[in-house]
C-alpha cells in the first residue's frame, strides 16, 4: 500500500548519472510540454530539479531548485527556477539570467522579472545542467481511489482493465 496523501511523484533522471538531456526514452519537446501543462494549471503541484556535483555558470552543485514557470520568449523556450537559499549565490549566470538581461539591455518584466534567488534559463541549458527533475502532482480533494487486488503469474492470463473517465482529469495507475 502506498500513501499518496502528499501527492503523486513522477521522476525524471539522466541516463547513467548524466544530465536530463541524456534521457533517451523521452523527447525533450515532450518534457517541455509536460512542464508547460503542469505549471499552467492552478494546483498545488510542485516541480523541483537537481544539479549534479560538477556544475557551471553559477549553479550550486548537488543542489535542488524549485521550477515554477516555463515560457517561450523571442522563440526561446525558457524555464524559471528559484534557489531555495534565496540569495544571489547558486543562480544561473548564463543566457537569460538577471545579469545577462542587464548586460543585454533587456527589460526584466512579466515572466523575466525575478526576485532574489530566482532566474530564467534556456530550456536546452536546463536539460544540460540538471540531472534530475521531479513533478509532484497534487491529488487534492477530487482524488478518488479504486483498488483491485490480484496478481499476475506466467500461467494465469493477464487481466485487462477498461478505464472510462466521465470528466476531464488526470489518471495515475500504480
Amino acid at each position: 500500500m502506498v500513501d499518496l496523501s502528499g501527492g503523486f511523484p513522477v521522476g525524471y533522471q539522466g541516463r547513467n548519472g548524466g544530465t536530463l538531456d541524456t534521457i533517451t526514452t523521452m523527447d525533450p519537446d515532450v518534457m517541455f510540454n509536460d512542464l508547460r501543462r503542469v505549471l499552467s494549471q492552478k494546483s498545488d503541484t510542485m516541480v523541483c530539479a537537481g544539479t549534479p556535483y560538477d556544475t557551471r555558470q553559477g549553479l550550486a552543485g548537488g543542489h535542488a531548485y524549485s521550477v515554477f514557470g516555463v515560457a517561450v520568449i523571442k522563440n526561446e523556450r525558457l524555464v524559471k527556477l528559484r534557489n531555495p537559499w534565496g540569495k544571489d549565490s547558486g543562480i544561473w549566470t548564463g543566457a537569460w539570467s538577471p545579469s545577462w538581461l542587464r548586460q543585454n539591455n533587456i527589460e526584466e518584466r512579466d515572466f523575466l522579472k525575478c526576485v532574489e534567488g530566482e532566474f530564467c534559463m534556456p530550456y536546452n541549458d536546463f536539460i544540460k545542467n540538471f540531472d534530475a527533475m521531479t513533478i509532484v502532482y497534487s491529488l487534492g480533494q477530487s482524488l478518488t481511489e479504486k483498488h483491485i487486488k490480484g496478481s499476475w503469474t506466467m500461467d494465469k492470463p493477464k487481466e485487462v482493465f477498461l478505464l472510462k473517465l466521465e470528466t476531464d482529469g488526470e489518471v495515475f495507475i500504480a
